[in-house]
Parts: C-alpha cells; structure tokens; sequence
C-alpha cells in the first residue's frame, strides 16, 4: 500500500503541515461508556488532521468511500443475521 500522500496545497502563504499518523496500538478492554469517549475523541482528532492536511478532492472522495463502504457493511451484516 502507498503510504505516501499528497498534502494540500498552502493558503496565503502558509505552507500545510506534514502529518504522520501511527496505527501501533491494539485497542485494549473498555467498558462501552469508556470506549464511547475514546472512540470519539480519536475521531475527531483523525477527522480534524485529515482535513487541514489533506487536499478537499481528496477529503470529498475519501467521505464518499468511508459511506458507502459502511454502507455495504451495513447491508451485509443485517443479510446475514436475518
């Protein structure tokens, strides 16, 4: 996989940071109300780098895929436990 992406181009001048993101470690056990706070704080955080760093053709088509693949996991899951 290419694991080297474009960054947006800068605005007025300023140059768009360079982002590393790291996927090291295993989520651990949480009780639900826990996970619910950890999950959506990396999600906002991902959601946040991904779209001060990525050009928006990118951020758009990226949105799209994320929906529709949820979409078909979606589907999938609920034809399987019927």
């Amino acid at each position: 996989m290419n694991k080297h992406f474009f960054k947006a181009q800068g605005v007025n001048g300023k140059e768009v940071e360079s982002q590393t993101l790291v996927f090291d470690k295993v989520v651990p056990d949480f009780q639900s109300y826990e996970w619910e706070g950890v999950a959506s704080q990396q999600a906002n955080q991902l959601c946040d780098v991904l779209l001060t760093t990525l050009p928006q053709g990118v951020t758009d088509r990226l949105l799209a895929i994320l929906m529709k693949k949820r979409a078909s996991l979606s589907t999938h899951a609920q034809e399987v436990n019927q």
